[in-house]
Formats: structure tokens, sequence, C-alpha cells
């Protein structure tokens, strides 16, 4: 599909990953936010200069050449928030996905950390209140065997 038919590709869409490569040695696909948008690239730069921002991203580079496609995302979680002296982790999830948040936040435990959680279901409004039928609402029909 040409990009001139699909205006809002976005870096989903893309097949060359310019942005990961060597400055320089791969061309961007028109539709590239980093080669459309040069005033939103430099007020996304601008952010690192805040000390916090820089420290997260530093973290967040350490954290990868560490460990990148060798290490878990759990572990990767793990050496993020060490990284940044976080001790309190927060996960938030589909209910659907309940018990891997579960296992998720057991390793997190182990390892050290306070966990808080909560699923998309919390404090939500009743579909019947949105004026959906039964038939329309799949986790009434899955309540209790998730």
């Amino acid at each position: 599909m040409s990009d001139s038919n699909n205006p809002k590709r976005t870096c989903c869409d893309c097949g060359t990953q310019a942005c990961a490569a060597e400055p320089g040695t791969a061309k961007h696909p028109s539709f590239c936010l980093q080669t459309a948008n040069p005033e939103v690239l430099a007020t996304a730069r601008k952010a690192y200069t805040d000390p916090a921002t820089r420290a997260v991203a530093a973290a967040a580079a350490r954290t990868e050449a560490s460990g990148y496609c060798r290490d878990t995302r759990i572990e990767e979680i793990i050496a993020f928030a060490r990284r940044l002296g976080v001790t309190h982790l927060g996960i938030a999830c589909c209910i659907g996905l309940k018990r891997e948040a579960r296992a998720a936040a057991e390793i997190f435990r182990a390892a050290g950390f306070e966990v808080t959680s909560v699923i998309c279901k919390a404090g939500g409004m009743p579909k019947e209140e949105l004026g959906l039928e039964d038939a329309e609402d799949p986790p009434r029909r899955l309540r209790g065997k998730l």
C-alpha cells in the first residue's frame, strides 16, 4: 500500500525502522512522524532537558544496554525500577489478564517491591447503564470463570 493511499500510517506500519538504524543509513518512510513533524520532535527532545525526564530516559537506556533481547520484560522492569530507586510498582491490566498480573505481582514482590494493581473493571459502569444487553457484555457471561 502506498503512503498516499493511507495518510494515517504510523510507526506500527513501518517496514524500515530507520529510527533504529545508524543515522543516515536508512530512509524514513514519508509518513514517519520523526521526519514529517520536526517541530513535534524538537519539542519532545526539549523535554529531555528536564532532570527527572533525563534520569528516566538514562535508566531506560541503561536497562536496554544491559539485557535487551536477553532478559525477560519482567527482569527488565525490575532492573529499570532498581536503577530509578523505585520500591513500589503498579500494575494496570484488563480483567482477562488477571492471572498474568497476579504472577507478575508475585515475582515483583519476591524481588522486594511493594505492588499495587487495578483491573479495568474496578469502579466500572455496569454495561446496562450504557444500554447494552446481556449478550453484548462478554464479561457478564464469563463471571466466575476468570
